[in-house]
């Protein structure tokens, strides 16, 4: 502790750079300022955005995408002059297909009627890949905003007139549709058989004495079940009130051991 303390002398508070938060306060009053007033984007909305301008700078400041997404979203709900502003004022705005992706979202929101909804659909077809799979997703999203927005506005034919328009990207949107089904089935699956595990294990540990269990976790080659299989021989032993001190001392070597070979996803110097 002396050396680290012997180090901090001469630190300096500045901005810290690395998965910088500073200015998510700041975009948080932001976006309560807009729901009241949309235009402040020209003003409040630009002096936020020069002040991250400034934090980019420096690194990796984790509000830029969010205060850029919110001013766009602002200017857009602003009207059809604002949106023609905001592209003229970086190209930030003009070229990113992030924020382009988003906004066809607001569009759809503040859609009044059905020849608004199909251009806004037809925009999209436009601009998201159909061998890109981010934009078969984001194709997907779009279609069915489109499709729970037109019954929302009393345009019930919506769905038939966005299919004889577009056949080819309403398949595709309908067979992301199937394979998001398909991945939240697995999940499932697998979440099932790792409970049935879980109940296996805690039965074969309850039937051990504690010197087992030690033995057990020491030798265990589940490399799936390590954490797990760990909690649930502490709540059995706790359970049968046989904590004591060799035992807690057992269980933190066992812990330290498998801590050297853990993966720690953000380690580095």
């Amino acid at each position: 502790m002396s050396k680290i303390n012997e180090k901090l002398k001469w630190d300096v508070v500045s901005y810290v750079d690395h998965k910088e938060y500073a200015l998510w306060p700041l975009l948080k009053y932001f976006k309560k300022i807009i729901k009241q007033d949309s235009q402040e984007w020209k003003t409040r909305g630009l002096e936020l955005y020069k002040l991250f301008s400034v934090a980019d700078i420096k690194g990796s400041n984790r509000a830029s995408y969010d205060i850029q997404k919110e001013i766009a979203t602002a200017a857009l709900k602003s009207g059809i002059n604002d949106i023609w502003q905001v592209r003229q004022h970086d190209e930030e705005f003009r070229f990113s297909l992030n924020l382009i992706y988003n906004q066809l979202f607001d569009f759809v929101e503040i859609a009044t009627d059905i020849e608004e909804l199909i251009s806004i659909w037809l925009l999209s077809c436009g601009i998201l890949s159909w061998y890109h799979k981010e934009d078969r997703a984001g194709l997907k999203h779009i279609y069915f905003k489109c499709i729970n927005k037109g019954k929302e506005i009393g345009a019930e034919e919506i769905e038939k007139l966005l299919a004889d328009l577009s056949p080819e990207q309403v398949k595709i949107a309908f067979y992301q549709e199937s394979k998001e089904y398909v991945k939240i089935q697995n999940q499932t699956d697998y979440d099932q058989r790792s409970k049935l595990e879980e109940s296996e294990l805690k039965a074969i540990l309850s039937e051990m004495k504690e010197e087992e269990i030690i033995e057990f976790l020491k030798f265990e080659k589940n490399s799936l079940m390590r954490w797990t299989s760990i909690n649930i021989a502490w709540d059995i032993i706790e359970n049968r009130g046989e904590i004591s001190k060799d035992i807690a001392e057992e269980f933190t070597e066992i812990i330290l051991s498998r801590l050297e070979s853990y993966s720690w996803e953000n380690s580095g110097g």
